[in-house]
């Protein structure tokens, strides 16, 4: 059985950091208007770094992964934090009903063993990364729908990786990767974009 060590999560990281930069290599981002416009960034920083490398990755981690192998309330608790956590963003409520029952499903796949951890952890990273369209317009989303699966595939990356070290390590594991994950990638722009 894969155990995952501290040292080993560093070189993850370094790995999914390098994948986010790779995804940067095709530019298709000046399709996109994000709201992490990089004006922002050098320009209210901190709250900024506060907002996203802390408030939200605590938030996201509750919704996505604390239920994982935990009881029946946490579950519960989850998909409703997860289902207010859509309505932040643009879509019709069509997209966010499909989007709940097929978390739901998930999370009956999950928590009763119905595929092994390496699927659980693909179809994970893939909810996972489509819950990152609400920083995208319904608009963008539709007209370049071609890109999007690059576009979010460093979320997709992340959240198989964060299923594997809820998993394999614990809960708070997973929230300091997050916030380490975001907090860099929200520096670097500060300093470099």
């Amino acid at each position: 059985m894969l155990k995952l060590k501290y040292p080993e999560l560093i070189i993850v990281l370094i790995l999914n950091l390098t994948v986010v930069k790779l995804v940067g290599i095709f530019d298709i981002s000046k399709y996109f208007s994000s709201p992490g416009d990089i004006r922002d960034i050098k320009e209210y920083f901190f709250p900024f770094l506060v907002f996203t490398a802390g408030i939200v990755p605590l938030i996201e981690e509750y919704c996505f992964r604390s239920w994982i192998n935990e009881g029946k309330w946490k579950i519960v608790l989850a998909i409703a934090l997860t289902f207010g956590y859509l309505l932040m963003g643009d879509y019709h409520i069509q997209f966010e009903i499909i989007w709940i029952i097929i978390f739901i499903i998930h999370v009956y796949l999950i928590n009763f063993k119905v595929f092994t951890d390496w699927i659980n952890s693909i179809i994970h990273g893939v909810l996972f990364g489509t819950t990152h369209l609400v920083n995208f317009s319904t608009e963008e989303i539709f007209d370049s729908f071609v890109l999007l699966p690059i576009l979010i595939f460093p979320q997709i990356m992340l959240g198989i990786i964060l299923y594997y070290i809820k998993i394999k390590i614990n809960f708070i594991s997973c929230v300091l990767y997050h916030v380490f994950y975001n907090s860099i990638l929200i520096t670097y722009a500060y300093l470099f974009d």
